[in-house]
């Protein structure tokens, strides 16, 4: 770096991003505890890893990040909205200027709301010989004159953050707009019919609604709704969504959710009365197929094979289920080849299980209709 022109060209790489040195992107979503404009993010990275960490900012609050590596090859760069690695950076912190007051320290008062971003990294000579960093980053967006607030000059009801239940389905009753940043004049990244499941990445509450930066779950896409069109699901989806499924929508007392295992395979799940069941496609084997889990001990094996007798409303067919176990439940799978039996299923008000050996028990399919449709709609997204 004491030639001219290597000193330049890094300078120029440097303001662009990181893409020239192919780095391993991962993205986090800051936070603030409700009542507190200042936060403490412990993190790490290796070798070409870099983390953009994503925060939300209002015009005329000030930016304030501070970073303490524990190698001294750590930096960030700080990104305006719209704008990222890859695009001029308004600060990078190897470097001090009118934002970087000194090494790793940022600071500006912004002239635009939006998603600021600040995107951490290993100078080039350490992420290619895999260094480690732990570092924490302390990120500020607020007021930070070092004033205790008076009523004149307290924080607006808009600088208080939440963060509430960890998903959200969608009340609408058309499509609901989701945009940039949490205004309604902000640009629309994406529409959500009605029941569709997002992530919460956390709630601000502006001066005359609630907006809550949101992420679809299939694709990471994110985006501000605001809150009165969520309803939020903690408890629907905690339990059953963990690294085999993805949440896609909820309707009428069932969830749809993605199984990347079988495919990205769509499937409509419901526990009811002790016994959870579902409905889904197996791209894999180009088949549909139909799942009983029941709370009851049925005293078989994992693995063991068992015949068993579905009553749909009079409608009988026989399946032979292979035993499965998981927390709380027994049951398995019965996979179906009749192109018919989702539409035959979804006329149906109750199913009738009678497995060998054991006494029957009934599940009621209310609700299985609309619930096969939104299950095909999900389908049709995963190609």
């Amino acid at each position: 770096m004491n030639r001219i022109r290597t000193a330049a060209l890094a300078t120029v790489l440097g303001l662009f991003g990181l893409e020239a040195d192919a780095r391993q992107m991962r993205e986090e979503t800051v936070h603030f505890d409700e009542g507190q404009t200042t936060v403490e993010l412990l993190d790490h990275i290796v070798g070409r890893e870099a983390v953009t960490y994503r925060v939300y900012v209002r015009k005329d609050q000030t930016l304030q990040v501070r970073l303490d590596p524990s190698n001294p090859g750590t930096y960030f760069n700080v990104y305006e909205p719209d704008k990222g690695p890859g695009d001029i950076a308004i600060g990078s912190s190897d470097r001090t200027g009118p934002t970087v007051p000194d090494t790793n320290s940022f600071s500006t008062k912004v002239s635009e709301s939006g998603i600021y971003k600040v995107s951490v990294y290993l100078v080039r000579a350490a992420a290619r010989e895999g260094e480690h960093s732990r570092y924490i980053l302390e990120v500020t967006a607020g007021d930070v004159q070092g004033e205790v607030a008076s009523a004149s000059n307290a924080p607006a009801a808009a600088e208080t953050a939440f963060s509430g239940p960890e998903f959200y389905v969608v009340n609408v009753n058309s499509r609901l707009r989701i945009h940039a940043a949490p205004s309604a004049e902000s640009d629309v990244v994406m529409h959500a019919g009605n029941g569709t499941v997002f992530r919460n990445l956390g709630c601000l509450r502006e001066a005359d609604r609630t907006w809550c930066e949101i992420e679809r779950p299939s694709d990471g896409l994110t985006g501000w709704a605001a809150s009165e069109y969520l309803h939020g699901e903690s408890g629907a989806f905690t339990t059953l969504v963990g690294l085999d499924e993805t949440p896609y929508g909820h309707v009428d007392g069932w969830n749809i959710l993605v199984r990347p295992d079988t495919g990205n395979g769509c499937i409509a799940e419901s526990t009811r009365d002790g016994v959870q069941i579902q409905i889904g496609f197996d791209p894999v084997d180009d088949s549909t197929f139909l799942a009983i889990f029941t709370e009851k001990h049925m005293g078989f094996e994992n693995g063991e094979h068992l015949a068993v007798l579905f009553d749909l409303d009079g409608d009988a067919f026989v399946g032979d289920i292979t035993e499965e176990k998981r927390p709380g439940f027994e049951g398995g799978y019965v996979h179906v080849t009749n192109p018919d039996f989702l539409m035959d299923l979804s006329e149906k008000e109750t199913l009738t299980v009678k497995p060998a050996g054991i006494p029957p028990f009934a599940v009621s399919l209310d609700g299985s209709k609309a619930a096969i449709g939104k299950m095909i709609e999900c389908q049709l997204a995963q190609m």
